[in-house]
């Protein structure tokens, strides 16, 4: 009976390890395989260069993974410090400028005030106006004098509500304030007007008036205290024959960019501070 073929098969590759685990041990294979060896190392060279890079890469794919998300914790970390940093620097320019407002409480002890927040501005281009959130609730009457950080004039409440109040600025268009130039002690109108610059007008052709002078309150008229600083002189204009000068005044207080203020709640228009 002859020997199926998976049979014959089985027989030769169990013959053929015999085989080769005997030669092997015998003199005449190490020589074939230094031989073998020597005729594979090029190829072996060959085929390691090309597979090598395939290999770093299935290897760095992993690593490349963890860097991806550790960048991205990395980015997130930075973003939030970044938030932060933002809201404490916020936080310390709103503790300044309520400082700068306590330390002019302080300075003025006979007066009166009542501290304000900027929540809004005239969204018209005809008035130039704040909103502010302190009302008739707070003490406030119209024709109050409004102070900014380092207790310049920056305004006049106009109109009140219970709970807010709308201030027009000295440069609004309206806006007129009897001031002093402190250097020379001459007297003249500050002014605002519709491009929301300042100036002094009815400047006596005589009058020595020099970019850098102050300008502050007169008190005269009786709209406001004395004394309050409206800036300085930023530009002077006018000929020798002419009979007035007109004068350019640099507000003292930023304008455009108040957030908190002082109301003064103990003089009105028409009555003594104190």
């Amino acid at each position: 009976m002859s020997l199926t073929r998976p049979l014959s098969w089985f027989v030769t590759v169990v013959i053929l390890g015999v085989a080769m685990t005997l030669f092997s041990h015998t003199a005449a294979s190490a020589g074939l395989r230094d031989v073998t060896q020597t005729a594979a190392s090029p190829i072996e060279d060959l085929l390691h260069a090309a597979l090598s890079p395939i290999a770093d890469f299935i290897t760095n794919v992993g690593s490349f993974n963890d860097v991806r998300r550790e960048n991205a914790k990395l980015a997130a970390d930075n973003e939030r410090l970044t938030v932060q940093v933002a809201q404490l620097q916020e936080q310390a320019a709103q503790n300044s400028q309520l400082g700068d407002l306590s330390q002019i409480e302080r300075s003025q002890p006979d007066q009166r005030f009542a501290e304000a927040s900027v929540v809004a501005l005239d969204p018209s281009n005809l008035r130039d106006q704040i909103e502010i959130d302190r009302g008739t609730n707070d003490g406030l009457r119209t024709g109050m004098s409004v102070l900014g950080t380092g207790g310049a004039l920056v305004g006049t409440v106009r109109a009140t509500m219970p709970d807010k109040a709308w201030v027009a600025l000295i440069t609004d268009s309206q806006s007129n304030v009897n001031a002093l130039i402190a250097e020379s002690r001459a007297l003249a109108i500050v002014r605002g007007s519709v491009d929301r610059k300042l100036s002094m007008q009815f400047v006596a052709e005589g009058v020595d008036v020099k970019v850098g002078d102050t300008v502050l309150t007169s008190g005269l008229g009786g709209a406001y205290p004395s004394g309050f600083l409206l800036g300085h002189v930023s530009a002077v204009q006018g000929r020798p024959v002419d009979l007035f000068k007109t004068v350019t005044v640099e507000p003292a207080a930023r304008l455009d960019s108040l957030e908190h203020v002082l109301v003064l709640t103990n003089f009105t228009p028409g009555s003594p501070a104190g």
